[in-house]
Formats: C-alpha cells, sequence, structure tokens
C-alpha cells in the first residue's frame, strides 16, 4: 500500500549528515534536514556528539555487527540502496532476505541520568525494488524500546525527541537524538530497533547506523544562535547562515566544534522601475500603466520568489511638428534639439521649442520628456527673404512657399495697412487696403513663381520676397 499517516511511531525524521569534526579522544557531528533552503522555510538541526563519556558506540564499518550489539540474519552491509551516495562507510540493512523479527539490540549498558541515544535510520523508498521495498502501513515502523533484568519485556520509549516531525515514509537518512527517559534510568539497561510487523519475508526493509549512546551530563552545549541544549531545534533563515556549536566535556575538558551553512536560495525583492510606454514584467507581460505589481515566480529548488515591482509609465513625447514652412514648433513642456537632415547633426543652440532657420532645408526635432526621447520627422523650411523692413514691432509674412494664399501677422495692431503684390519684372498684381489689424489673409494671383509683398502701415514699410509653388 501507499498511503501512510506514520511510520516510525516515534521517529520520523528526514536528514542529510554532514562531516563529522573528529579528534582522537571524541567526535562532534553536525546534522540538518536541509542545507539549501527557501527564505523562511523550516530546518532543524542537531548535533550528534561522542566524548570519553561514551557508554557505547555500535558501527558497522567492518561489514558485522559490532560487540556492543546484536541482530537478526540475513542483514546486508553493502549499502544495497544508496551505495553511492551514503557518507559514512557501511550500514546494518534489514533487507530482502533478513529474517523475521527484525531488530538490533544493544547489549546491557550501565544508564545514569543524563544519557542520550543517537542513531541514523532509513526506508526503503520503491515497493518494486529488491532490497528496498517501502513499509508503507503505519504499524510497518519501527519501535525503539528498552528492557530491565530479567530482560524479557520490553517497554516502547514513547514521546521521543525527534528531530523533525513527519506524516509520511523515511526514504532518506535520517539523524535522532534525545535524552532516555526516566524509566529506562538502571544499572543495566538493553535499547533495541524492532519492527514488530511486516507485510513477510522479503518486504519493508529499512536501516540503521552511528548508533551512539552518550552519559552527556557532563557535557556542555552551546550553540551560536544562542541555545544551550542538545535537543533538536526549528531555525527559520531568511538570508544565508552559519550555524556554530561548541560542546565540552567537563570530564575530559575537551571541546569540540563543527559547523553547518545554510544556503538560502530566493530572498522577497522589490523593483522600482520607470519605463517609456510600456514594461516587461518578471512574468514576461507587458505593462503599460503605471502602479504597483506583485509577482510569485518559481526558481530553483522549488522556491517560490516574491518580487514586488512599483513601476512608472512615462509617455514618449508627441514627435509631432507644427510648420508653416517658415518656423517648426514642438509639443509643449519637453527638452529640444534642432538637427539639420538628412545627417542629423545638432545645430548648436537651438534648445527652444520653435525653429526658425535662416535658410531653406530639411530640419527635425530631437524631443525628451521623463527621459524618453523621440525624433521628429524632417520638414521642410522656407524662410521668407526680407528684402526691407521698418516695422519696430515685428512683422511676418508666410508660408513660403505658398500656394497663392499667405498670411501677413504684425506683433501690433497695424493702421490701414496697405499690401501690393509685385511679380519678378516690378509689374503690381494686386493693391489692397485694409482697415486696422494685426493679421491680413490675401492671395498671390499669377503663375507660379516669385513675388513681392510690400507693406505699409503709416511711415513703417516691409518688402519680402517668396515663392508661389505649383498647384
Amino acid at each position: 500500500m501507499k498511503t501512510i499517516s506514520s511510520l516510525l511511531r516515534h521517529i520520523l525524521v528526514i536528514f542529510i549528515i554532514f562531516p563529522i569534526c573528529a579528534f582522537s579522544q571524541g567526535y562532534l557531528e553536525v546534522v540538518a534536514n536541509k542545507t539549501t533552503i527557501c527564505a523562511g522555510e523550516e530546518v532543524f538541526l542537531s548535533a550528534l556528539y561522542r566524548s570519553d563519556s561514551t557508554l557505547l558506540v555500535v558501527g558497522f564499518d567492518s561489514s558485522m555487527v559490532g560487540p556492543g550489539a546484536t541482530s537478526s540474519g540475513g542483514v546486508l552491509f553493502t549499502n544495497p540502496c544508496d551505495s553511492t551516495t551514503y557518507q559514512f562507510g557501511h550500514n546494518c540493512w534489514f533487507g530482502y532476505n533478513s529474517t523475521l523479527p527484525r531488530e538490533i539490540t544493544t547489549k546491557s549498558i550501565y544508564a545514569p541520568n543524563g544519557v542520550t541515544i543517537s542513531f541514523m535510520c532509513r526506508y526503503g523508498a520503491d515497493e518494486n525494488t529488491v532490497d528496498c521495498e517501502d513499509p508503507d502501513m503505519t504499524n510497518e515502523g519501527i519501535y525503539l524500546q528498552y528492557s530491565l533484568p530479567p530482560f524479557n519485556t520490553w517497554t516502547d520509549l514513547k514521546n521521543w525527541p525527534a528531530n523533525m516531525t513527519s506524516t509520511g515514509p523515511i526514504y532518506t537518512w535520517s539523524a535522532h537524538t534525545g535524552l532516555i527517559p526516566a524509566g529506562a534510568i538502571s544499572d543495566s539497561v538493553k535499547i533495541r530497533w524492532a519492527q514488530i510487523y511486516t507485510s513477510g519475508p522479503g518486504y519493508d526493509n529499512w536501516g540503521i547506523d552511528e548508533i551512539i549512546i552518550n552519559s552527556n551530563n557532563a557535557s556542555l552545549f552551546s550553540w551560536s544562535n544562542g541555545i544551550n541544549t542538545n535537543e533538536p531545534q526549528a531555525v527559520y533563515p531568511t538570508h544565508d547562515s552559519t550555524f556554530i556549536v561548541v560542546v565540552t566535556d567537563a570530564a575530559s575538558g575537551l571541546t569540540l566544534s563543527d559547523t553547518i551553512e545554510i544556503e538560502v536560495i530566493n530572498d522577497a525583492n522589490e523593483i522600482f522601475a520607470s519605463s517609456c510606454d510600456s514594461y516587461i514584467a518578471p512574468d514576461n507581460n507587458v505593462l503599460t500603466s503605471s502602479g504597483t505589481y506583485t509577482y510569485t515566480i518559481p526558481t530553483a529548488f522549488g522556491c517560490d520568489s516574491v518580487v514586488v515591482l512599483h513601476l512608472t509609465i512615462n509617455n514618449t513625447p508627441s514627435n509631432v511638428i507644427q510648420s508653416d514652412s517658415v518656423t517648426l514648433i514642438a509639443q509643449q513642456n519637453c527638452l529640444y534639439q534642432w538637427v539639420e537632415c538628412p545627417t542629423f547633426n545638432i545645430i548648436p543652440s537651438e534648445t527652444n521649442q520653435s525653429f526658425s532657420p535662416s535658410q531653406s532645408g530639411y530640419f527635425a526635432c530631437i524631443i525628451s520628456q521623463h527621459n524618453c526621447t523621440d525624433t521628429s520627422d524632417c520638414y521642410p523650411v522656407y524662410p521668407v527673404e526680407i528684402i526691407e523692413n521698418s516695422f519696430s514691432g515685428g512683422i511676418s509674412v508666410f508660408p513660403n512657399p505658398t500656394d497663392g494664399k499667405i498670411t501677413i501677422h504684425f506683433s501690433h495692431t497695424a493702421e490701414t495697412p496697405e499690401v501690393t503684390i509685385f511679380d519678378a519684372y516690378g509689374k503690381v498684381v494686386s493693391r489692397k487696403l485694409f482697415p486696422e489689424t494685426n493679421i491680413i489673409e490675401d492671395e498671390i494671383f499669377g503663375n507660379p513663381g516669385t513675388y513681392f509683398v510690400q507693406v505699409i502701415s503709416g511711415e513703417n514699410i516691409a518688402i519680402f520676397k517668396l515663392l508661389k509653388k505649383q498647384d
């Protein structure tokens, strides 16, 4: 079966073991269930420790159960389920051919107050694999028990402090550490790990390693995050973090330390951005409006990275230019740089909204607003040639060239202006007298060519040369 609420009745932990800090008189082993996490994710830390106060060590690197314990028959020491990834030599594995009931039992030991038991455990992971078939029923888990003389009954170590609470099977190696209860404190006690129920021979495989029983009442534990016990602890790093544990054995004076690094994959990040007209968001959608947007982006290791985007959209200024063939006028409230066409060479000092070139040609404007820039099309300009002008207040005639219709603009009201139009040979084409005004609409009648417009008002006179173009 694949449905399960709990496999280990007392111990359910998934742990990755890190290198041992070893010395001639003891070793310290820092463990964590994961070393690469998402920001704020729960991590469980513990320390496996052995010193001069160690009561019993059971390992299996010699491919046998050592003198400190006995086991049921048919066990394997070949690491059948993870031979390439297991870091600590050989383990004791209850595989396909192991006899029932499956158990490993320590010798009788002296257990005063303050004794801790630590070990590593793992279940099989695939019901279709020889030697690695998974326990998939609640009662197929491993019971941790103790027995007092005459050693014919066993008592469960209930509420065993586990490094992590889990409701599923332990398919990777897990580390466990905890104090024995008061009932197990004795001059003579045995500890065993027993699989009481199985689906039958060949099923529900599991393994054990690194059994250490310590008398830690004289050991002082000090973690860099302020914890001063050897009880498993939960931490919640939000950035890359280092945890250091120092253990001092008061009896021997031995001090050991070890370190573990926790890497945090993602931190919530905030983006302040501005763009012209549109912006490509973290989810690759195109945004065209200012605002605050929040995105949850999957990253490595299944982390969800939260991105908060504060966006300002600026509109690119209009590149439309108004032209009367004499003066070019761009959009208001911008920065301007007028250029020559087709080279787009900058015209020095021409940075105003309007531009009236003194010579004919094609011109464009580079327009900027809120760091957004666009360049207009090229526009032709044909300045009116001024032959004479005594109007102190200013006068202009446009457009030039013209299809015939012209506008005469006075900066001040002109008194009964007279407008006379001559052809290139000096012949009067038209003469008109206008009432007091500051703007005159007139028209050149005749064939395309050069014409002169004379304007007289009071003692002021101005003469302009214009070109009438082909219709």
